[in-house]
């Protein structure tokens, strides 16, 4: 396949799910650059060209890189879109091998940015060095890629700034352009590592013209690099990183305010028997797989109820006990994965208790049909605008994030598949806003871009989206829970104790945020300094999920 077949698939995956755009105008990705200069190989060791095929297609991805660290390649994301690792190449150093002789072993995209990391078998000659930090409009820069050549090359960049899409873009000093095989490129400036080339912005759009570049600033993803692959992303400094512990060492003992069980059931229990809540509802949910419940928090808010968990074919005999013992008289069962073992159900039935069902044929339509009842729900309170939520219900952290927010407003959530929307949602949507007129708020980088593609354009909808799961959960916090005196912390890489844990925060009047398990993420950390009643935050979690470290620096 010629490069210029090449060119037209890369141009392609960046189209359709690279990159957000502006208003108007046309984007292709990344080429070459053209007219730039070549580089002195002595300084350009960190250089990766790749070679990577597709599994949906008879085609090549041809694409720059750079070492971040021994073996770790940073590179865009549309570049490995389908890689079939069977057939993933690398050439190291500032000159092509034609023979590709380093094999890729393992590919990690970053779930919201075009932006990836690529393992090879053999390691770089030098790393280099990436920051957090951003270049601002005027600021100069290089911008590197091998193009069509068999050589890296360069040329000088000035920073237009980062604008509203969190893209930074940057144009060239001498009205070079690119060709393909620039892609995954870096901008270095002083040395560093400031952004990785998704697109050539290639008609004037606004100020843009044809020789400007759009790169994903490395803000949008230093600590994704940290938390993913253990590289300290520390100004001017980069190497392995066995235990990073951003936070302080943690004091003897056990950290206060932790809210943990043996398990995921029986930390839920613990969260329902801390949490305070006296009222006459429990809200059910398997504990195997997110979907299903990523949508219940807001109704058990709503009922003033708390959400447990469970694993079992049936619902573990301590919950069962509970319910006995508090006198709850209505059971709300979340998807088709929870059920009570026969002969206990017909005992909490001849108790009065009241056991129903919530689900859908699908995570989608389980969420359509719990939103559906937590509106009815909210509309028993008196409470008749009840805003939209929009998260991806392929991924986790952005519905956990979002579940919390609803339940503070007084909202639903419903979920997106990654870059669609399934009919169960559309459908709901399209329904609720023409009856209530609700608003319609798009959590995370996968809503907002399942939206744009929806045809729902014309109801009135809002972003919010963060760098990173860490500081979504954070604007979440912040715009929907203003209010909120203290937090609960969860982890963000797993999803039962979150679960819980928006319930919890709901009545608790808190917010929920979400950590890295070994130390306090920045996001949350900063949401933490502004609540009033810091010293009140838990964490729920055992230290497996979030560590003594981390749940030591929650309270400060």
């Amino acid at each position: 396949m010629s490069r210029r077949l090449i060119s037209r698939f890369i141009a392609l995956f960046t189209i359709l799910g690279a990159t957000l755009g502006l208003a108007a105008g046309s984007e292709t990705s990344a080429y070459a650059i053209e007219g730039g200069t070549l580089t002195d190989s002595s300084e350009t060791g960190w250089a990766v060209a790749l070679r990577i095929s597709s599994t949906s297609d008879d085609g090549w991805m041809e694409c720059s890189g750079s070492f971040v660290s021994s073996n770790w390649v940073l590179t865009a994301a549309h570049c490995v879109t389908n890689a079939n690792l069977e057939y993933a190449y690398a050439s190291i150093g500032a000159s092509i091998n034609r023979n590709f002789p380093s094999a890729v072993t393992r590919v990690v995209a970053h779930p919201y940015y075009d932006v990836a990391l690529v393992r090879l078998d053999s390691p770089g000659r030098t790393v280099l060095p990436f920051t957090s930090q951003n270049l601002t409009a005027g600021e100069a820069g290089e911008a590197y890629g091998f193009g069509t050549g068999l050589n890296l090359k360069t040329t000088q960049l000035t920073a237009l700034g980062t604008v509203e899409d969190g893209y930074l873009y940057a144009r060239s000093a001498r009205g070079n352009y690119s060709e393909v095989g620039d892609s995954g490129g870096p901008l270095i400036s002083g040395g560093k590592l400031y952004g990785v080339l998704s697109a050539a912005v290639q008609t004037p759009r606004g100020y843009l013209r044809f020789e400007d570049y759009k790169y994903v600033p490395s803000s949008s993803f230093a600590n994704w690099i940290f938390e993913t692959i253990g590289v300290s992303s520390i100004e001017g400094t980069t190497g392995e990183v066995p235990s990073p512990q951003p936070n302080p060492q943690p004091k003897p003992g056990a950290a206060p305010g932790r809210i943990a069980g043996s398990n995921r059931v029986e930390t839920s229990l613990q969260a329902w028997r801390q949490g305070g809540f006296t009222g006459p509802s429990l809200v059910i949910a398997t504990g195997k797989a997110a979907p299903d419940a990523l949508s219940a928090g807001p109704l058990a808010a709503a009922l003033g109820a708390p959400l447990v968990l469970s694993n079992g074919p049936f619902v573990e005999p301590g919950t069962v006990a509970e319910i006995q013992a508090r006198g709850i008289r209505d059971v709300r069962l979340v998807g088709g994965q929870v059920a009570f073992d026969p002969s206990t159900l017909g005992a909490l039935q001849a108790r009065g208790v009241q056991v129903s069902r919530i689900y859908g044929m699908n995570r989608y339509g389980t969420a359509a049909a719990v939103a559906a009842q937590t509106i009815a729900e909210w509309n028993q309170r008196g409470i008749t605008q009840t805003p939209i939520l929009v998260a991806d219900g392929l991924s986790f952290p952005d519905a956990l994030s979002a579940g919390a927010g609803a339940a503070f407003i007084h909202g639903v959530v419903v979920l997106n598949a990654g870059a669609s929307l399934p009919p169960d949602t559309v459908e709901f949507i399209q329904n609720h806003q023409v009856q209530s007129g609700a608003s319609v708020f798009l959590i995370g980088g996968p809503a907002v871009r399942a939206w744009n593609q929806s045809g729902l354009a014309g109801y009135k909808s809002q972003p919010i989206q963060g760098l990173d799961r860490y500081q979504t959960a954070q604007f979440v916090a912040q715009a929907f829970a203003p209010g909120a005196s203290s937090a609960v912390v969860a982890s963000g890489v797993n999803f039962p104790d979150g679960l819980a844990g928006a319930a919890l925060a709901a009545h608790r009047n808190a917010c929920l945020l979400l950590t890295h398990p070994g130390y306090l993420s920045a996001p949350t950390a900063a949401r933490l300094a502004q609540l009033p009643n810091r010293a009140s935050s838990v964490v729920i979690g055992g230290p497996g999920a979030v560590s003594e470290a981390a749940a030591w620096a929650v309270r400060g």
